[in-house]
Formats: structure tokens, C-alpha cells, sequence
């Protein structure tokens, strides 16, 4: 209570990206969206997008050996982490806030591998079954926060494909991967150097001239650029009132996938890794030998 009386300008930094407030309605309007992103989430949007990808990633060793690769990401609630795989193109995405229909998901790897022999499929580690429950969590254990703990989604979905898998193709190379800290470490990419920089000096001069209620330094999109917003939160008294998650107008849970608006809502924080590399412009005609020759 008595922090009340000191005072207060918040920055949000978490590779999770789930802290701010998306506009109600069904487009979405990019200056709308309060906090555009957290410090962190640019560098680790950038990681889990290379690390799928084709040019510098997982991609040249599903297609090589004809692998279905699970990987892991952060995001016990938001999937935002998850979502930004997107530039790195792999073929499905699942998100903790959009419930997982097994049987839908099984019949879509089926379809997906039959036709392209190779698969990558990125989920949070907080994702859900339909019912509610975790894909994997450690029952009856919480953290200090009061968060469940998870132990791994994307090896437990990988275990249980490779089972339901068999009758329909050899699933020995059903794989999974948990980058796990590797998304928050090592050096910040420029964009994050520079609003930690914008935003810590900003901070600095409110604090000096005493804002007078606890105030929130948020990052707005106008067109192609980003600006500095002060925003107040004397009304907020829980930090779920500014957890920020993912809706439909950025992802499509029956493709699975980024919608448009999602991709250009990460257009601005990350870049979007080429898939045409190897001279493979289409996944469907690739060839191990193909690969093997341009490397």
C-alpha cells in the first residue's frame, strides 16, 4: 500500500509480449493497439523464426530426412511467441489460447506429410486440449507465481503422434525440440537496444518531475512508425487487467496458422525469413538431393 505514495512509470519487458490491451472490434486498427510490443519480444521473435526456418534452421533437416519436428516455445497463457514462428514458415501453429482438437490436428499432420514428407509444427508451452486441460503439466505443482508447471508440451504431443502415426507412415523420425531459455538469451536486436534506450530515458525524466499517478510507458504503430506513449494506470489494481493475448483477427485456428493481419502486425517487430532459399521456391517439388547439391 505504501508504494502508492512513491512515485511510479512502468516498462514492460517479457519475451511473452503479453503485456498492453488489443482494440475491441472485428479489424483491427494498428494505433489502436495500446503497447505495440514488450522489450524482448522483437530478439525472441527473430530466434524462433530462424529456428525454423528453411535458411538457418530446423527446416533443412526435417526436409533431408523426411522428419515431423515439434518445436517448443515460451507462452503459458499467450501464444504471441508462438504466433511470430510465423516468419520463419512452419506449417502448423498451436496456441494456448486456442484449445487443441486432437483428432482435427492428427488428420491435418496426416494430409500435410503425405503431401510434403516433411512437417514442422511450433506450439507454446501452454497449450490445451479441448477440455481445458494442459497438454503437459506436473499436477499439483505450481510456481512462486501460482503458474502451473509445464514439462513439456512439445514432447508429449510428439510421443503420442508417433504412437497414433504408425499404422499410416514410419514415424522413427517424429522429433521434438525445446529451444527453452535460448529464446531470452544472447544479444538484443537493434530494435530492442533502441526502446530500452527510449523508454529508460523517458522513465527517468517522469520520475524527476513526479508524474503524480502510476504511469505506464507503452509503444504505439502509427503507419510505419512507432511512437512513445505515456499511459496512466491509477486504475489498475491486478496485472491481469493488462495481459494482452492473441485473437482470431491475428490467427486461424482451423488453418493453424497467421492470418494476414497477423503477419503485418509482426511486419514492424521482426523480419520475415525468405523461404525461398536453396533455389526451393516450392516445398512440394523439393528433393534431398536438390538440398544436398546447393549446400
Amino acid at each position: 500500500l505504501h508504494l502508492r505514495d512513491v512515485p511510479q512509470v512502468l516498462i514492460s519487458k517479457t519475451i511473452d509480449n503479453d503485456v498492453g490491451a488489443m482494440p475491441k472490434g472485428r479489424e483491427i486498427a494498428f494505433p489502436d493497439i495500446v503497447n505495440y510490443f514488450t522489450l524482448g519480444f522483437p530478439t525472441a521473435s527473430r530466434k524462433i523464426s530462424s529456428f525454423v526456418s528453411l535458411k538457418e534452421g530446423l527446416r533443412t533437416t526435417a526436409y533431408s530426412h523426411r522428419r515431423i519436428i515439434l518445436l517448443e516455445s515460451m507462452g503459458m497463457h499467450a501464444g504471441w511467441l508462438a504466433l511470430s514462428a510465423a516468419l520463419g514458415h512452419p506449417d502448423l501453429i498451436i496456441l494456448p489460447e486456442f484449445p487443441l482438437n486432437y483428432e482435427s490436428f492428427k488428420e491435418k499432420v496426416i494430409r500435410r506429410y503425405e503431401k510434403e514428407k516433411n512437417l514442422i509444427i511450433v506450439l507454446a508451452e501452454g497449450a490445451r486440449w479441448e477440455n481445458g486441460t494442459y497438454i503437459s503439466v506436473v499436477e499439483g505443482e505450481e510456481d512462486d507465481f501460482g503458474h502451473p508447471r509445464f514439462r513439456g508440451a512439445a514432447e508429449s504431443l510428439a510421443r503420442r503422434l508417433k504412437e497414433d502415426l504408425k499404422q499410416y507412415f514410419d514415424t522413427r523420425n517424429v522429433n521434438f525440440v525445446n529451444p527453452s531459455y535460448l529464446y531470452r538469451s544472447g544479444a538484443p536486436c537493434r530494435l530492442d537496444l533502441e526502446w530500452a534506450g527510449r523508454l529508460g530515458r523517458e522513465a527517468v525524466k517522469l520520475l524527476a518531475t513526479n508524474p503524480g499517478e502510476p504511469t505506464f510507458l507503452t509503444i504505439r504503430r502509427y503507419g510505419e512508425k512507432l511512437a512513445l506513449c505515456p499511459r496512466s494506470v491509477a486504475g489498475v489494481r491486478f496485472i491481469e487487467q493488462l495481459h494482452r493475448f492473441v485473437d482470431g483477427r491475428f490467427y486461424d485456428p482451423r488453418e493453424m496458422s497467421v492470418t494476414g493481419a497477423g503477419r503485418e502486425y509482426l511486419r514492424c517487430i521482426a523480419e520475415d525469413v525468405p523461404e525461398e532459399e536453396y533455389g526451393l521456391k516450392d516445398r512440394t517439388t523439393r528433393t534431398s538431393k536438390t538440398l544436398k547439391k546447393r549446400q
